[in-house]
């Protein structure tokens, strides 16, 4: 697959995310590129293919050929609504990515959704792409650098969108044409700039509401196991200001549990503390 600036940038309605972009057949990590480095709000780094993808926890990234991989550095002014919960960009970026699939017609019923804190799954049980945020602070801006990953084109190794995309034609009789490189990006890139737009306007609520139209969460019981092996039944409620889990206990409590201190096995329902 080659890459299309010109259908790129027709479907491209950002102001910033997106607008200057770097694309490259064959890269290390598009991370490495942004990372440590002061660049501009939307800076985006397109590659078809990395050599040594990051994933979250510092675990590495499959990238096989026909994943969508990008990363984007935003820069956040400290005295903004994000600005003061910048760990709810990964969420929003999650939200970005699938409701920028949703909205195609045809795809407003695909079974796309959110795992907490930052996966992509199709059919509640397959992960189909991920995203990861790291930032640090710069003055009074916080710049975060985003990498997110979707298998598009590539049957391995799990499922790609295209694919579900023939399988919803072939069982409906619908003729809607494969998601592109150049539309999946503009796509995502729009919603993600619209997305933060509405966050720091303070319509975080409104953001909220949209991403629970999607996760795979709500009033789910699970079990959380404490790091001092102690298990607990749990609801997950919801998410807070920050993004991180808000839990209740049988007895009426609330835990709120942080991305980077968990991990959530869905198959087995199960909420584990690193």
């Amino acid at each position: 697959h080659s890459f299309s600036t010109v259908d790129y940038f027709e479907n491209l309605n950002t102001k910033s995310v997106g607008r200057l972009v770097i694309f490259s057949e064959v890269i290390t990590s598009s991370m490495q590129v942004i990372e440590n480095l002061d660049l501009c709000h939307g800076f985006t780094v397109i590659p078809l293919y990395q050599t040594k993808g990051k994933g979250r926890g510092g675990n590495t990234w499959l990238s096989p050929k026909g994943c969508a991989m990008f990363s984007t550095q935003l820069h956040i002014p400290l005295n903004s609504h994000l600005g003061k919960y910048p760990s709810m960009l990964q969420h929003i970026t999650s939200l970005a990515i699938v409701a920028s699939i949703c909205q195609i017609p045809g795809l407003e019923e695909m079974d796309v959704g959110i795992k907490w804190p930052n996966d992509i799954y199709v059919n509640k049980r397959t992960k189909l792409g991920g995203v990861l945020v790291s930032s640090v602070l710069s003055n009074d801006t916080v710049i975060c650098n985003i990498g997110c990953g979707l298998n598009l084109y590539n049957k391995d190794p799990t499922v790609c969108v295209n694919d579900l995309i023939d399988s919803i034609n072939k069982e409906t009789g619908s003729k809607i044409p494969e998601l592109t490189y150049e539309i999946y990006f503009a796509n995502v890139f729009n919603k993600l700039e619209e997305l933060y737009k509405m966050a720091q306007a303070g319509n975080i609520d409104d953001v909220k509401s949209m991403y629970y139209s999607f996760w795979l969460h709500s009033d789910a019981e699970v079990e959380v196991k404490l790091a001092e092996h102690n298990v607990k039944k749990v609801k997950i409620k919801g998410i807070d200001s920050y993004g991180f889990l808000r839990v209740e206990t049988p007895d009426g409590n609330e835990l709120t549990l942080q991305p980077d201190g968990n991990t959530f096995d869905m198959l087995s329902n199960l909420i584990i503390s690193k």
